[in-house]
């Protein structure tokens, strides 16, 4: 292998902590107004490639993750949807019970919440965001050209854009609610007839309540 520098190697340790080459040549030690040419240059270093597959294996190796796997989990979370967890019909919800749901099924939910208050409660079911997972899964089965034009189109808030056609397939598969609410990146109540006032966050989204996530609005 070729030899590196201890800047490069340094770029190979922080490349491995969060796969950010750029962000990696931030912290090996680049200054600020370089660090976009020092990662491009960098990973396209034939020894800088060499050490970081090298390292991958050997941490896939001690972990005992593996390609397979990490595509399965993303496909799991990428064609998840509510009907997976829930079962709701008119304006009564029921969540299934977790014991019936699954591995793979459990894994698309990011969060059950709770909440509790004079006026009743609520139950906010939010899964892991859709999008995100079939972009990464998307990219690892080789479906996406790399080039930037042919990026998938999006708004201007960075949403994407729903063609009619498909726009008229999730509303006749979903109704047009749910629809609306992902291109708003918010998600839609689902009150039950009695009893605290239960609500999904269908698509991922937040139901117009800040929950602290950063990607607030846009996961769905």
């Amino acid at each position: 292998m070729t030899r590196l520098t201890a800047q490069q190697k340094r770029f190979v340790e922080e490349y491995l902590m969060d796969a950010d080459a750029q962000a990696a040549a931030r912290r090996a030690g680049y200054s600020a107004v370089a660090c976009a040419a020092a990662a491009g240059r960098n990973m396209r270093h034939a020894g800088v490639q060499q050490a970081i597959r090298e390292a991958q294996e050997k941490r896939a190796e001690r972990v005992k993750v593996t390609q397979d796997m990490v595509v399965r989990e993303l496909a799991a979370i990428g064609f998840s949807t509510m009907a997976d967890v829930c079962r709701w019909s008119g304006d009564s919800l029921e969540l299934l019970d977790s014991g019936s749901l699954g591995s793979e099924r459990a894994a698309a939910i990011a969060e059950i919440t709770e909440t509790t208050t004079s006026r009743g409660g609520t139950v906010r079911v939010k899964l892991h965001s859709k999008l995100k997972a079939l972009e990464m899964l998307a990219r690892h089965v080789g479906l996406y050209d790399e080039r930037p034009d042919e990026a998938v189109p999006a708004q201007d808030n960075g949403r994407p854009v729903l063609s009619a056609e498909l726009r008229e397939k999730l509303d006749a598969m979903y109704g047009a609610a749910r629809t609306a609410g992902a291109e708003a990146g918010g998600g839609v109540r689902i009150p039950q007839r009695a009893g605290p006032e239960s609500y999904l966050c269908v698509m991922g989204g937040d139901c117009d309540e800040d929950d602290g996530d950063p990607e607030d609005g846009s996961d769905f």
